[in-house]
């Protein structure tokens, strides 16, 4: 898929939001689905399985002719910690005293050539990564809703002005330039590279 549109999903307590964005930049499609109370809990998906089920129903079965669309995932903003370290580099001793959970129980991602680091736990990410698995989309990357913000306000803010969808626009956008983006904070390489 050289010349391909990207997907960006962003999952809340209520809802997910979807955006699929052409490799030229256009915004092609927004969706919004309602998610059944209890599915994701404080910011953190306690049903994978059941919201899965929800985009398999309401998104991705009519979509069938998608085959491994790259997508990015969204991690809201009060599930991560952003830290701005003395130096480039760090011991873990360093950053637990930055962090509220272990390091070790945490994905840590880095803005490469910076001092600028992002964490997650690891349960929260894994919840979130699971809602996608076995699907017929290609994950490029998982980061912060406000780094996909961020990218919508630089590459979308004169041209699309529904401001809902502005973290899945800004994913999308990723997930169709994975090369514009690979020095950005990723938690999914991030977390492949602790397995």
């Amino acid at each position: 898929m050289l010349f391909s549109s990207g997907l960006g999903i962003d999952i809340s307590d209520s809802s997910i939001r979807l955006a699929r964005v052409s490799y030229v930049g256009s915004v092609l499609e927004t969706k919004q689905i309602e998610l059944p109370a209890g599915l994701v809990v404080d910011d953190t998906v306690v049903d994978p399985a059941g919201v899965k089920k929800v985009l398999d129903d309401q998104y991705f079965s009519t979509h069938k002719s998608w085959h491994r669309l790259p997508a990015v995932l969204i991690i809201p903003d009060s599930r991560v910690f952003d830290v701005t370290m003395g130096a480039e580099k760090f011991t873990d001793l360093e950053l637990q005293r930055q962090i509220p959970i272990p390091v070790r129980e945490a994905v840590v991602s880095k803005l490469i050539g910076s001092s600028e680091v992002q964490a997650v736990d690891k349960t929260v990410l894994e919840s979130f990564l699971k809602t996608v698995e076995s699907t017929s989309v290609l994950l490029r990357g998982a980061e912060q809703r406000a780094t996909s913000v961020g990218r919508f306000m630089v590459n979308f803010k004169d041209k699309h002005q529904d401001t809902q969808f502005q973290a899945a626009i800004g994913a999308a956008q990723r997930a169709a330039h994975p090369w514009r983006y690979k020095h950005s904070t990723n938690f999914l390489s991030s977390y492949a590279s602790q397995k």
